[in-house]
């Protein structure tokens, strides 16, 4: 199922798939830290202070993934622009850039959960609205001149 993914994106993807598989591990090591702490009444033998994820995995990837891009596009201009060279070209580009993305989009989004569930609140509670801000209706138009 990956497999074709792998080739098709050429040789940055196996990096990308170092990273994502690092990011499952380091995502199941803080979750189980958490659930230990929980239990333990907030003592645990975690070593990191901090609850979330390393910023390596939102940071690190998505460049991969660009460098992938620059690469494809070079392999694009380098085999002309027949076809064939520029499917697999195009290829390369795309598809580095979404792995890339995606495990950067999954890192952030799972580094936003866990702070605040370390903080003890939900994912809402983490960033509140300012209490200066409150929604309003929609304006209403004048009424159109006549003439």
């Amino acid at each position: 199922m990956l497999h074709p993914y792998l080739t098709q994106g050429g040789p940055l993807m196996w990096p990308l798939l170092a990273c994502s598989v690092a990011l499952t591990a380091a995502l199941a090591e803080r979750c189980w830290a958490h659930a230990t702490r929980r239990r333990g009444g907030g003592r645990s033998m975690e070593p990191a202070a901090r609850p979330g994820i390393h910023p390596f995995f939102w940071e690190v990837p998505p460049q991969i993934g660009l460098l992938g891009t620059v690469i494809g596009l070079i392999q694009i201009f380098r085999g002309g622009l027949g076809p064939e060279a520029f499917g697999r070209g195009v290829g390369v580009a795309c598809i580095t850039t979404v792995f890339g993305l995606g495990i950067a989009l999954v890192a952030r989004s799972a580094d936003h959960l866990l702070v605040g569930w370390a903080a003890g609140h939900s994912a809402k509670s983490v960033a509140p609205r300012s209490p200066a801000v409150k929604p309003t209706s929609a304006p209403t138009l004048p009424p159109p001149a006549t003439a």
